[in-house]
């Protein structure tokens, strides 16, 4: 009778050894994924944060080199006529959202390459203070993000756009969303307008935010000659 214990006493010491080694194993085991887990995610982070410090270093520079363009441009020159992709149109400042940054001349509306470096006017619509419609598009989040805060341009906001001939004063007079190929809202219109366009809701491009400004004045800054 001893025996029979002694033996299922060995017996269920030994069951439980094996149960604390599998317990163990296994937490060792849970260890190892969590680690990993924490390495990839840790890589990730740090994968996504340089990418959007390598946008934003990209964008300042590229401001800083339209900067430079523009303090050559001669006052009172029409650019119009002569200006390319990547060369730089102006100023654009709307103070409700904070935004002071210079245009770049984009081939069209998926000119990418020139659009990452900041706000762009689409060739072919309507030069700053003309008749017809002034298309400027530019990034909601990546690179320098200029048109952020879109969605909280109020009627009746400033929208100033500065050319070496004029300064234009627009006033916002509506907001809408539309799908990407909505394209005629770069249609021209009989009236001096101008048009911003950036993608919607931010971090997604299903959609297209729009907003609309009418030119309300505009401001000579080509020499004045005087009288013979």
């Amino acid at each position: 009778m001893g025996k029979s214990v002694d033996a299922a006493d060995t017996l269920e010491t030994g069951r439980t050894l094996r149960a604390g080694r599998g317990r163990e194993r296994l937490t060792a085991v849970v260890r190892w994924a969590f680690r990993i887990s924490l390495a990839a995610l840790i890589v990730a982070v740090l994968a996504i944060a340089g990418y959007f410090l390598y946008q934003w270093i990209y964008a300042k520079n590229a401001q800083s080199q339209l900067a430079n363009q523009w303090e050559q441009v001669p006052i009172g020159v029409d650019l119009s006529s002569t200006i390319r992709p990547g060369d730089v149109v102006g100023v654009i400042r709307i103070p409700r959202i904070g935004l002071e940054a210079y245009l770049v001349e984009l081939s069209n509306p998926e000119d990418r390459a020139n659009l990452n470096r900041g706000p762009g006017h689409i060739q072919g619509t309507a030069w700053p203070g003309e008749a017809g419609n002034c298309v400027i598009a530019g990034h909601r989040v990546t690179y320098s993000h200029p048109l952020l805060h879109i969605d909280q341009i109020e009627p009746g906001d400033e929208i100033i756009i500065e050319c070496p001939n004029y300064v234009s004063h627009y006033r916002m007079v509506e907001s809408q969303i539309v799908t990407p190929d909505r394209v005629e809202v770069m249609d021209p219109t009989p009236d001096p307008m101008v048009t911003l366009i950036a993608c919607h809701p931010p971090h997604t491009a299903t959609y297209r935010y729009i907003v609309r400004g009418s030119l309300e004045f505009r401001e000579d800054k080509r020499p004045t000659i005087p009288a013979p």
